[in-house]
């Protein structure tokens, strides 16, 4: 029976064509990156908001039961591009931000995001504390093309596809933190890790 952290999740049909929808977005949008870092940083977020749809948390996932907690690990690489997930929900639950110095601190959220520049010092931090938890962590790695890498502790990594931004899954990770993701979501991403490879 679904309950509040096990959504619904939309027909395979819908999936196929809002991935194809948004596809189309981050191709323009990349390709104005050098121009435009303010729409490439909506398309992010349009993009991590789709893909958290589309995993469910165990009930006791986040002290925060009221709020779907997105964190940022050190800095914020979304800037303005937030505003557009602020005003939206995720199975119900009022969206809300918070910026998190140490993975010690990301017990409340729900989904870490963690920009390139951090993400040697978030798996460095992480070797002291590496108990895991029922939290969604996005490598941001939209900077640089995707090369396929399983880092330790983090379930997705962002990254670009000549002009597209595509998105790569360590299923290994996923299950160890304890997540849920569509099958059809997992069959458009690059699967990586032990358990994954090429697609």
């Amino acid at each position: 029976m679904p309950s509040r952290f096990y959504p619904q999740l939309p027909g395979r049909r819908g999936l196929l064509l809002a991935c194809c929808l948004l596809s189309i977005s981050l191709s323009a949008a990349v390709a104005e990156a050098r121009s435009n870092s303010e729409r490439v940083n909506q398309v992010k977020a349009a993009f991590i908001l789709n893909i958290a749809r589309f995993v469910s948390w165990p009930l006791q996932a986040g002290a925060d039961s009221t709020h779907f907690m997105l964190c940022y690990y050190r800095e914020d690489p979304l800037g303005s591009g937030v505003e557009l997930m602020l005003n939206k929900h995720i199975d119900g639950l009022d969206i809300k931000r918070m910026l998190i110095e140490q993975p010690q601190q990301r017990s409340d959220c729900r989904l870490l995001l963690i920009p390139s520049a951090q993400l040697e010092h978030y798996i460095s931090a992480l070797a002291t504390d590496d108990a895991r938890q029922p939290v969604l962590t996005i490598a941001d790695l939209t900077d640089q093309e995707g090369q396929g890498v399983a880092y330790p502790g983090v379930v997705m990594n962002l990254v670009r596809r000549e002009v597209n931004i595509g998105f790569e899954v360590n299923r290994t990770e996923l299950a160890r933190h304890g997540l849920t993701m569509s099958s059809d979501l997992l069959k458009l991403a690059r699967l990586i890790g032990p358990a994954g490879g090429e697609p």
